[in-house]
């Protein structure tokens, strides 16, 4: 007998609307933490992008244009208007890094405080408009969500470059194809109408973490 596959949710801590989307979710299906697999998603820096195409996978991504952002701007305020949501919107510097919030939301889930984390991160990204990804402002979220951050901060170390394709040895070698494009996680979970486009996922399982 086949056993049926978990239901999949990629997310981004970087995105309004997987933020949105994820909220409604999981007010909608309460128990979507014990039923979905949580796969995290964001653009990775050099060596953990070179440590993937080492072993066949490839990561897609491509940079918003000015007028889809300035839409989105407007956008991402009227949806959060209709759902009642604070919004505080983070000025993001360039070439801001992503691989600390979310590489330590993998170290989260080896303590099984991924969870937390994640709520933590969201509400100070978009009801104060921190820069999460900054390691101070990281570093305090967690300590105040009841975290050790300077613990989830140095555990994120061991999961950068070769060592993530390393990590338990549960990565294979994938072909190309295995970079599958998905529903963006608003489309998937049917919670934030306006959202549009596509969001790639890395073809790893997160029980591998």
């Amino acid at each position: 007998m086949t056993t049926r596959r978990r239901p999949r949710l990629y997310f981004s801590l970087r995105s309004p609307y997987s933020w949105m989307a994820v909220d409604q979710l999981e007010h909608r299906l309460p128990r979507a933490t014990e039923l979905i697999d949580y796969y995290p998603f964001w653009e990775p820096e050099p060596l953990l992008r070179q440590a993937l195409h080492d072993r066949g996978a490839e990561v897609l991504y491509t940079p918003m244009s000015k007028a889809k952002h300035l839409y989105m701007l407007g956008d991402v305020k009227r949806t959060a208007t209709r759902f009642g949501y604070p919004l505080a919107w983070p000025v993001d510097q360039l070439g801001q890094e992503w691989e600390l919030p979310h590489l330590a939301w993998l170290a989260a889930r080896r303590r099984g405080e991924e969870h937390v984390l994640y709520r933590a991160l969201v509400e100070a990204r978009w009801h104060r408009g921190e820069r999460i990804y900054d390691e101070d402002i990281f570093i305090r979220t967690a300590d105040a969500a009841g975290l050790d951050g300077p613990a989830l901060r140095s555990e994120r170390l061991l999961l950068t470059g070769p060592a993530v394709c390393r990590h338990r040895g549960q990565l294979r070698p994938a072909p190309s194809t295995a970079a599958r494009r998905v529903s963006g996680v608003a489309r998937a979970t049917n919670a934030v109408s306006t959202a549009s486009g596509y969001a790639w996922g890395f073809p790893w399982p997160a029980s591998a973490w």
